[in-house]
């Protein structure tokens, strides 16, 4: 039978049985079902509106756990426990919601799936019938009675993983397979790198990625991924480009294998914006490779960048008279500041800035570049800014390199 004829013929026979309510507690178990599935994309995977009003794991649980600057690794131990044991019983409150809501659902179905044979008067169309019944029911029953059990081994897989004062957590067991009896001094050597600010926090594809002076962290939905660096070596596999649909830009995300020379060590995958290749160049100098002829595409602001250095190589150098290499740059707080804002263009609209030289260039650049029309990049050269400090307005001819008098 045709899938139109099963259902007109099925109507038909629960209507004879006195069962329109429960077609339409069925459709009533659709909508409720589609509800969920829309709402557990928020719970599962939170996007900037969900963490806007607070929907997030570590937002709902932040009293329980620990300072994510100064503890890192026991925060994100504690934060993925707590995701998966979430997620565990938003399963098993669906599973709960249409057990209590939905019995004239359950009734009908769990009726179906014991009907009888065909009838004396009709075995070949009873017969399909009831087949067809039976394949339904019994696949939304087995469905729903899944959202259980999955619910509860999340929820179990939770309480193991708090067991041991968190040692059965995958990152401590890690961590104790490499470490052994050090582990902890391990785990304590990785907060305290990841509560320097000069650290890279950036957000990936799957996740959030952390590097510090000795440490790759890899931050997912219920794991971490982590790799000394000095025993690691990063290869560029593959790029994807992804067009923006509000700018003309084109994205390109990296693939990025990292591997060991621990054969104990578990090797991983990282999926990055392209835009952040060169904090990556900078802060693994020879660790980050290319396997392949692959084309990295510069993004539009580095691009600006080295357009504006050859720019201001142009302009009049600021002298100073004492060195500044004990100093770093308020934006990035790892190089030298290296800039100062002047009046070299001697442009009315300019204001004088007082500060004294407190960013390097790119630091300085990206800030000029985020006071632009981004849909006007070929205007960002002549356009204008202001002092993040002092607020006084410059432009790109006002930026001097600095020079120590001898």
């Amino acid at each position: 039978l045709s899938v139109d004829c099963i259902l007109k013929v099925s109507t038909a026979k629960m209507q004879m049985m006195g069962l329109t309510s429960d077609i339409q507690s069925t459709e009533s178990f659709y909508k409720v079902t589609g509800g969920f599935i829309l709402f557990a994309f928020f719970v599962f995977w939170p996007n900037d509106a969900a963490r806007g009003i607070g929907l997030t794991v570590d937002r709902v649980f932040q009293r329980f756990l620990p300072s994510e600057v100064h503890f890192l690794f026991d925060y994100q131990v504690k934060r993925t426990t707590f995701t998966l044991a979430s997620h565990g019983v938003y399963l098993i409150a669906y599973f709960i919601y249409v057990a209590w809501a939905k019995q004239g659902w359950l009734a009908t179905h769990i009726n179906s799936l014991s009907q009888e044979s065909p009838s004396k008067d009709n075995p070949s169309l009873e017969g399909g019938l009831t087949v067809s019944l039976l394949s339904l029911s019994g696949l939304l029953f087995v469905a729903w009675v899944a959202t259980a059990v999955l619910g509860v081994s999340l929820v179990a897989l939770a309480f193991y993983w708090s067991l041991n004062t968190w040692g059965n957590h995958p990152a401590c067991r890690y961590l104790k397979k490499m470490y052994s009896a050090e582990w902890h001094r391990v785990a304590r050597a990785i907060n305290a790198e990841a509560a320097n600010m000069e650290k890279l926090d950036v957000r990936t594809a799957l996740g959030k990625l952390i590097i510090t002076d000795s440490w790759i962290v890899q931050c997912h939905l219920y794991t971490l991924d982590l790799a000394l660096i000095p025993d690691s070596d990063l290869s560029i596999v593959a790029t994807h480009e992804i067009s923006q649909p509000r700018t003309s830009e084109v994205k390109q995300l990296l693939t990025v294998n990292v591997t060991s020379v621990q054969p104990e060590a578990k090797a991983f995958r990282i999926c990055v914006d392209g835009a952040y290749y060169r904090e990556l160049r900078d802060r693994l100098p020879g660790a980050l490779r290319q396997v392949q002829n692959l084309h990295i595409q510069v993004s539009l602001s580095d691009r600006f960048i080295e357009q504006l250095r050859l720019l201001v190589a142009d302009n009049p150098v600021y002298h100073v008279t004492t060195r500044l290499d004990d100093e770093h740059c308020m934006g990035c707080m790892v190089k030298v500041p290296d800039v100062k804002i002047t009046n070299n263009s001697l442009d009315p609209s300019s204001g004088q800035c007082f500060c004294r030289p407190m960013w390097c260039l790119e630091c300085i650049g990206k800030w000029f570049t985020s006071l632009q029309n981004e849909h006007a990049p070929d205007r960002w050269l002549a356009g204008q800014a202001h002092c993040p400090t002092c607020r006084a307005q410059f432009t790109a001819r006002d930026i001097s390199f600095v020079a120590v008098n001898s």
